[in-house]
């Protein structure tokens, strides 16, 4: 992980593994060192972008982001888009990307709630 600061934001790159055991049997033939994804957020105030590349693989996750408030504090609001350039099996591939992505960020999102609400000492 690594983020930068400047006037107009904060930017953010994370990398995530997706486990093999997460694959279709056709994707792990095709790509045996697993999947990997390279996400970059760019957040400006409450809202941001995310653009996710798949290393080795002719995929692309593009996104918006929003911060809103809420009773409890605020809601994190993700919209995703995944383009595969595979012909007959991009769209289960898109869908496992951005199941995965989805995932990891409400993941990411629960462990800040928590993070957030424990005392400091």
């Amino acid at each position: 992980m690594s983020w930068e600061e400047d006037e107009r934001g904060v930017t953010v790159v994370l990398h995530q593994m997706v486990p093999d055991d997460a694959l279709p049997p056709f994707l792990r033939a095709a790509l045996p060192s697993g999947v990997k994804i390279r996400r970059t957020e760019t957040w400006t105030s409450f809202d941001g972008s995310v653009h996710a590349v798949v290393d080795g693989a002719p995929g692309v996750i593009t996104g918006s982001l929003r911060l809103e408030p809420d009773p409890a504090g605020c809601v994190l609001g993700a919209q995703l888009t995944a383009e595969v350039g595979v012909p007959l099996v991009g769209g289960m591939v898109e869908k496992m990307i951005t199941d995965n992505v989805a995932t990891l960020m409400e993941n990411e999102y629960q462990f800040t709630l928590e993070w957030l609400r424990k005392p400091t000492a």
